[in-house]
Formats: C-alpha cells, structure tokens, sequence
C-alpha cells in the first residue's frame, strides 16, 4: 500500500478544483493576523482579499499613513509566509 503526504493531497486536490488561489488568499487573512503584530492586530477592523488585493480597514488614520509607506515590505512579507505571490497589491481604508 502505498503512502501519501496529507499535505501533498490536500494541494493537489485544490489544484485540480481550481481552489488553490482561494485557499491562499484565505491564508493570507490568518498571516496578517500572525505577523502583523499586537498593535497593528488591534488597531486592526477587519481585513479581506480577493484577486490579489489586500483591503484592511484600520482604526487609526496615523497607523493607516504609517503603513502606506510599508505597503512593499508588507507585500513581500506576507507573500514570503504564504510562500507564493498571492497579495499584488493593499489598501487600508
């Protein structure tokens, strides 16, 4: 008999449904909360994605300012947990 990796099926199977890029954006939304850090986290309303664009809700304008001037370094961090280039592009609102 032979053995699989859980993990091996799991990505093949949503290769195959065409679900692999929904499951990363999904992702991406458990990582910010992981990386982002506490002080971001709580200043933080709610954060969503799809077709590669990150959209963040902040409830701090100065934080929002501060992380405009982030934006390529957060893109590439988040890219770089996921291990692919899911987040192309972020808005903070």
């Amino acid at each position: 008999m032979a053995q699989y990796n859980i993990n091996e099926l799991i990505k093949s199977f949503l290769n195959q449904n065409q679900k692999n890029t929904l499951f990363q954006e999904r992702h991406i939304i458990d990582i910010w909360h992981r990386e982002m850090g506490d002080f971001i986290v709580q200043n933080t309303q709610s954060v969503s994605i799809k077709n590669g664009i990150l959209v963040v809700k902040l409830v701090n304008a100065s934080l929002r300012f501060e992380l405009l001037g982030m934006r390529s370094s957060i893109i590439e961090k988040l890219n770089k947990a996921v291990g692919a280039d899911v987040v192309k592009d972020i808005i903070f609102r």
